[in-house]
């Protein structure tokens, strides 16, 4: 469903939650997926990342790092800075509003954390 708004392929959203990606999905009694907005942020997050260039594996540690709550966000900013510097050096091959939206999504959500 969350495909047909353009958020990714469906196939994407699939991958995404075999390997743990959008942890906590529920579903209807036919098995489908009943996204909230707290996923769709989830996957849009995720996409800006990957376009980004940022690995798989990273991308399991930053979801891990947020299951693991708001004492991992010093972890999570330092991935987020580190991201934005490997990004600056292969800045010609991404589109910068990726790196943008992502980059901003995490400030926000951890300056609520931190607020």
């Amino acid at each position: 469903m969350l495909s047909k708004f353009g958020c990714c392929p469906a196939h994407t959203i699939r991958y995404y939650e075999k390997e743990g990606l959008l942890p906590y999905i529920k579903r209807d009694k036919h098995g489908n997926r009943l996204f909230e907005q707290e996923h769709l942020d989830w996957i849009r997050l995720m996409t800006c990342f990957r376009a980004t260039g940022m690995k798989l594996s990273l991308l399991k540690q930053m979801v891990n790092l947020a299951l693991d709550g708001d004492s991992t966000i010093p972890q999570r900013k330092a991935v987020d800075v580190e991201l934005t510097a490997q990004y600056l050096l292969r800045i010609e091959d991404v589109s910068p509003k990726h790196v943008v939206h992502g980059t901003r999504y995490m400030q926000e959500q951890m300056t609520l954390l931190d607020g």
